[in-house]
């Protein structure tokens, strides 16, 4: 994504990755070092399947971090979504909060950014049709897409 200008950047890199768990016995990614040097490339990173329990919350230097964990089922952590910005972008970005465990907005300003239009930058994690937890659920994902922020 090229932008005009926006303080002495003129490009932002973004990243999506499926992580498949964050969080181990054997391994804490936010840790590594080879994840870390994977991450400090892009200045806009969405996670998915975290795998965070609700009271865990990512820490990585340098970053602003917007999570959703889900319930735990049972005693085990599934699913989980992050955006990560750069915290020298964080003056011209704001997170959009939502009700779904399951979809996480940002809005990049046109102001901060010096774009014709704000820039709306989203992760959403859809859970396999017939997991126990897509039965629970009472709205699709794609529903909720379809119908915004919600």
């Amino acid at each position: 994504m090229v932008l005009k200008h926006c303080g002495y950047r003129s490009c932002i890199s973004i990243a999506s990755w499926n992580v498949r768990g964050l969080k181990s016995k054997d391994l804490n990614k936010t840790e590594d070092a080879d994840f870390l040097k994977e991450i400090v490339q892009h200045d806009v990173i969405a996670l998915q399947e975290t795998h965070l329990a609700p009271s865990d919350f990512i820490n990585i230097p340098g970053y602003v971090i917007h999570q959703a964990n889900r319930p735990l089922s049972g005693n085990k952590a599934h699913g989980g979504i992050a955006l990560l910005v750069r915290k020298d972008l964080k003056p011209g970005i704001t997170f959009i909060n939502t009700q779904s465990k399951d979809m996480l907005w940002l809005c990049m300003k046109k102001e901060y950014f010096s774009t014709s239009d704000d820039i709306y930058i989203g992760t959403v994690y859809i859970s396999p049709y017939n997991s126990p937890y897509s039965k629970k659920l009472q709205t699709n994902a794609f529903y909720m897409l379809e119908a915004g922020f919600t």
